[in-house]
């Protein structure tokens, strides 16, 4: 007996710790590999502000900049973006813990004609001329084609045909013009007759909440400062995955899903009870059993409470259109708990497997500014997919 229980043990145990692996981690691959060429697609097709909402941060929907070129162009937003550790020696900074200043865009549609390929004598930079005429260099080369710990190119120049720039007040004071060179040294491309010096309207108002970010990032008084600051005008924006999120999280499911499926079949194959040759069986004994002998056999009388259902649970928040909390709803019988745990990035509905019963015991745990309305006292599961909703309303504070 324990020869034939171990190798099931040790296959499910493996797989399904993969399966869960994948379910908490694909999303987030997907969404960063997809998300290169979904910018590149709103640059070409002229949705500046939906390439500008996939940097991070926040910024002025209206460009400062915005110049077509023979080919292409370039656009530059106001903004505050993240910064990041640069790789250097003796920087310690975290990622994402500070905003800093910048005009922050993209100079897109110029792949194949924006030479800046190659790592001997590479020349390739961005030369920024500022208000009182000195120039600055802002290096471009990101991407290291060879892994020889030299940069001799453009990532997201090669796959998607743009650049992203981030001009920020710690490497300039000002901007009136820019000359992006090629490889060889040569001007690719001019824009000038520039008067940009970090001062324009939205930097004054984002201030307060940038110096309380920089100061600290978990801070308690920043929902309060971000409200205020988006509040002072309709083209303040914060950035958002969106769209991005949304598509990589139905290619994710798709896959985990799919790979559920093929690991239950091997399992049933290898180590399982041949389920699936047995079900094939029957349903071809019944397709040749004779017509007159066919009886429609209730469901019950076959499987009885031995089989599983797929139950959605699901939250009504047509009351509290900004409810963002965490909602667990269990139920308990004899032999087992089950759990449903509703969170806001998955739309508050969620799917499980539960073997047919009558589960007691209802709770919630939920915040005590809310309450449920109808949730059943006992969850009675049967059929093979069944959906449960419970309504979510705020207590009055006669209640709290």
């Amino acid at each position: 007996m324990k020869k034939s229980v171990f190798p099931k043990i040790i296959y499910y145990l493996f797989t399904f710790a993969l399966g869960i692996l994948m379910a908490l981690t694909l999303p987030y691959v997907i969404m960063y590999s997809i998300a290169p060429r979904e910018l590149g697609n709103y640059l070409n097709s002229g949705e500046y502000e939906k390439a500008m909402e996939l940097v991070g941060g926040y910024f002025n929907n209206t460009p400062i900049v915005s110049r077509q070129f023979e080919q292409g162009g370039i656009v530059l937003f106001e903004a505050i973006t993240p910064v990041y550790n640069s790789g250097k020696e003796g920087d310690e900074t975290k990622d994402e813990t500070k905003y800093h200043k910048a005009y922050a865009g993209f100079i897109y549609g110029i792949k194949d004609i924006y030479n800046v390929g190659g790592e001997d004598g590479n020349l390739t930079k961005l030369i920024v001329t500022d208000i009182e005429n000195k120039e600055h260099i802002v290096e471009l080369l990101d991407y290291d084609s060879d892994n020889n710990d030299i940069k001799d190119n453009i990532g997201s120049l090669i796959t998607d045909g743009f650049i992203y720039l981030d001009l920020d007040l710690e490497q300039l004071s000002s901007i009136s013009k820019l000359e992006f060179i090629d490889n060889q040294g040569k001007k690719f491309q001019t824009v000038d007759n520039l008067s940009l010096n970090y001062s324009e309207q939205f930097f004054v108002d984002v201030n307060e909440f940038l110096e309380e970010y920089n100061r600290d990032f978990k801070s308690e008084k920043l929902p309060d400062l971000d409200k205020a600051f988006r509040e002072k005008s309709e083209h303040y924006k914060i950035s958002s995955y969106g769209n991005v999120r949304k598509k990589a999280d139905t290619k994710a499911t798709i896959i985990v899903v799919v790979y559920f499926v093929v690991i239950y079949i091997i399992a049933d194959f290898l180590v399982g009870g041949h389920y699936i040759i047995k079900f094939f069986k029957w349903i071809h004994g019944k397709v040749h059993k004779n017509k007159k002998d066919k009886k429609a056999i209730p469901k019950q009388e076959i499987f009885g409470h031995d089989y599983y259902s797929q139950v959605t649970m699901s939250l009504d928040l047509s009351e509290l259109p900004d409810f963002s909390e965490s909602v667990q709803v269990r139920y308990t019988n004899s032999d087992i708990e089950i759990a449903f745990t509703l969170l806001k990035e998955n739309g508050y509905t969620v799917t499980e497997r539960i073997k047919a019963g009558t589960y007691v015991n209802a709770w919630i745990d939920l915040n005590r500014e809310y309450a449920p309305v109808d949730m059943p006292e006992n969850l009675i599961v049967e059929g093979y997919k069944m959906d449960v909703k419970i309504k979510i309303i705020k207590r009055k504070e006669e209640d709290l």
